[in-house]
C-alpha cells in the first residue's frame, strides 16, 4: 500500500512537471514575435533586435541571431517589426536616403516618425498617389509651405481651420488625420484620435 502512494506521488510529480515544463513553452517568446525583412526577400525571424538608437534606428537595424550581434543598413532592408511597431523602408528621393519609418496614421496621405542617430524624432508625410516621402524636419520652424507644396488641395482644406502647425506628434497627426477626412470622408474612423494621445517613441 505505501509502495503504491509512493508510486502514485512520484508520477503525479512527473506529470505535474511535464504540463509545467510543456506550458512553459507553449508561451510566446518576445523574440518570436520580432522579424526583419531583407531586400532580397528574405525573413529573418526568431531575432532579438536592440532597440537602443545607437543601435536600431533610421538608418540600420541591429540584430541578434544565433548568438551573434548583426547590423543591416536600411537601404537593405524591406522592413521589420520589433513586437510592437513597424518599420519600413522608404527612399527619401530629395535626399537620395533610405529611412526606416513607423507609420502611425493612415489615409490618402500617411504620417510617420523615425528615430536619427541622435535619438531626435523626424516626422514624414506619404502622398500615397505620388508614392512621395517628404521629410518635414528641415521645415520644423515653417511648415506651412511645405504642406500647401505636397498635399493636394492643402489650401481649400487649412483655409476650414484655424490652428497653427507645430512639428510635434499630436498637431501633425491631428492636422494628417483631418485632412485625409477632408480628401476622402468615407476613409475616416474616429477611433483613430485615440492615437493621437500617445507617441510611439
Amino acid at each position: 500500500m505505501k509502495k503504491s502512494l509512493q508510486f502514485s506521488k512520484i508520477t503525479g510529480i512527473i506529470a505535474i512537471a511535464v504540463v509545467i515544463n510543456t506550458s512553459s513553452y507553449a508561451q510566446p517568446s518576445v523574440k518570436n514575435t520580432a522579424y526583419i525583412v531583407k531586400i532580397s526577400g528574405d525573413t529573418i525571424r526568431e531575432c532579438e533586435i536592440r532597440e537602443s538608437y545607437r543601435m536600431t534606428n533610421e538608418d540600420k537595424v541591429t540584430y541578434i541571431y544565433n548568438d551573434a550581434e548583426l547590423s543591416i543598413p536600411s537601404k537593405d532592408l524591406r522592413s521589420y517589426y520589433n513586437g510592437n511597431d513597424l518599420f519600413e523602408t522608404e527612399l527619401l528621393e530629395r535626399e537620395n536616403k533610405h529611412v526606416l519609418i513607423s507609420y502611425t496614421v493612415g489615409g490618402t496621405s500617411y504620417l510617420g516618425q523615425s528615430i536619427s542617430t541622435k535619438g531626435e524624432i523626424s516626422f514624414y508625410i506619404k502622398i500615397i498617389d505620388q508614392g512621395l516621402v517628404v521629410n518635414l524636419a528641415d521645415h520644423k520652424y515653417n511648415l506651412l509651405p511645405v504642406l500647401k507644396s505636397v498635399l493636394p488641395d492643402f489650401d481649400a482644406f487649412y483655409s476650414t481651420r484655424n490652428e497653427r502647425i507645430y512639428y510635434d506628434y499630436k498637431s501633425l497627426a491631428e492636422l494628417i488625420t483631418a485632412y485625409n477626412a477632408f480628401k476622402d470622408p468615407s476613409l475616416f474612423i474616429p477611433e483613430i484620435l485615440l492615437l493621437l494621445k500617445t507617441t510611439r517613441f
